[in-house]
């Protein structure tokens, strides 16, 4: 595998932390100046620019994030061309998290369809569309495993 891989795989991830637990600047630093993002779950809308993402990424906080917790974004199946600074990628999308509002955990899944450029040495989106392509919400969840018993564990 390339270096130039495994640097855009550690990019994919990247953006699913800072989803999950960073501030929308961390989230936006990911996208070029003039990167565009399409989350298409929400309408078939684009938002433009680093500052544009930035508000959407705030906004998508207020929204969803703060009204959930154990948010994991997580990513399988990753297909990446890198030619030269620029790369297209795809992989699959799978969201966990309880709502704080009816304690009740939900799965989704989706994709996430990419291209990327190399500036400064730096891969970033050029353009990132996000589709979801079903939820499955009312889980039954548990926060906290039963214990094990182990023997030795302090009381």
């Amino acid at each position: 595998m390339s270096h130039e891989v495994t640097r855009i795989k550690q990019l994919l991830a990247s953006y699913c932390h800072r989803v999950d637990r960073g501030t929308p600047d961390e989230v936006a630093a990911l996208f070029a100046g003039d990167g565009i993002l399409r989350p298409r779950f929400d309408g078939p809308y684009e938002v433009r620019g680093r500052a544009a993402v930035r508000g959407w990424f705030a906004h998508y906080n207020r929204r969803l994030r703060d009204n959930t917790r154990h948010l994991k974004h997580m990513i399988s199946s990753i297909a990446i061309d890198v030619d030269g600074n620029s790369a297209r990628s795809s992989c699959y999308l799978t969201v966990a998290s309880v709502s704080n509002a009816d304690n009740r955990a939900s799965l989704c899944f989706g994709t996430y369809t990419d291209r990327l450029i190399k500036a400064d040495d730096t891969w970033l989106f050029a353009d990132r569309l996000i589709e979801t392509h079903f939820l499955v919400h009312g889980l039954d969840m548990i926060e906290k495993l039963p214990s094990l018993g182990y023997p030795g564990a302090a009381s």
